[in-house]
């Protein structure tokens, strides 16, 4: 979208997808000999969905300062088996993933000369949170978190060369 002097952009997308007979591995641990027995097992029921939404736009009237925002949503339904000795069968272990992430830019634009475009700066953040749980007696549930950030810097030279460079944590 173009407004007055500010570029806008904005997007969003839904995803859904579903496997039919993945392979998982059936598992079979003997407690009193510690070995374990595996082998390829047909599984229904892994499924995820995911959203995302991104925008961005223009800061100032020369267009030299651009913000991004993307954010994102993901759910996993993964299906697998596992068992331990004595078992007939092996038992299905549903595990349920949850993510949320955001990533943020800041980029400002710099000219760098007649016909050799833009020297660029930018600082970026992101982060994301994840939440694991399973209905499994044994299972740990997990909460967990990232954060990262990082500084860049692009320099047009002469002759068409370009001198890039990135700090990140």
């Amino acid at each position: 979208l173009i407004g007055g002097t500010k570029i806008r952009t904005i997007s969003a997308s839904l995803r859904y997808s579903r496997t039919y007979n993945a392979v998982a591995t059936s598992m079979v641990y003997d407690k009193t000999s510690g070995r374990t027995t595996t082998k390829p097992v047909n599984v229904d029921g892994n499924w995820n969905l995911g959203a995302d939404f991104n925008c961005g736009q223009t800061l100032d009237k020369r267009k030299r300062l651009r913000f991004e925002n993307a954010l994102g949503f993901s759910y996993n339904h993964s299906v697998d088996l596992n068992s331990v000795a004595g078992s007939t069968t092996s038992a299905e272990s549903i595990v349920h993933n949850t993510n949320l992430n955001d990533h943020l830019t800041a980029n400002y634009q710099i000219p760098a000369g007649e016909g050799r475009g833009n020297h660029e700066l930018s600082l970026s953040f992101s982060g994301s949170l994840n939440h694991v749980t399973s209905s499994r007696e044994d299972f740990q549930r997990i909460n967990a978190g990232n954060f990262s950030y990082g500084l860049s810097a692009l320099v047009q030279l002469p002759w068409k060369l370009q001198l890039s460079t990135s700090i990140d944590d």
